[in-house]
């Protein structure tokens, strides 16, 4: 979902978050390098780092851009269904 996220905001070439999004999404980031810089050792503070980034920035920012315009919004699971020839079909719009 990142991946995806990374590559739709490369292709449309705009600002997507305002500032305050950026500012509240970037405070967890600064923590983050605190705490790892206090690890017991660099392998320990790296791997949590990336662990942390991953739950509490990239997916929640990748979340929000995703859902953030219902028209253009990216395929999710939920957005399958069963044609009646039993293929599996997807709803999702492509942008």
């Amino acid at each position: 979902m990142v991946g995806f996220c990374a590559v739709r905001l490369l292709r449309q070439r705009r600002r997507p978050l305002s500032r305050t999004a950026a500012v509240v999404l970037g405070l967890p980031v600064v923590g983050i390098a605190v705490a790892a810089a206090g690890a017991a050792s660099p392998e320990a503070g790296l791997s949590g780092t990336v662990r942390y980034l991953q739950v509490f920035v990239l997916v929640p920012a990748a979340v929000l851009l995703l859902i953030r315009d219902r028209g253009t919004s990216a395929c999710s699971p939920g957005r399958w269904w069963r044609s009646p020839g039993g293929r599996a079909r997807s709803a999702c719009t492509s942008t």
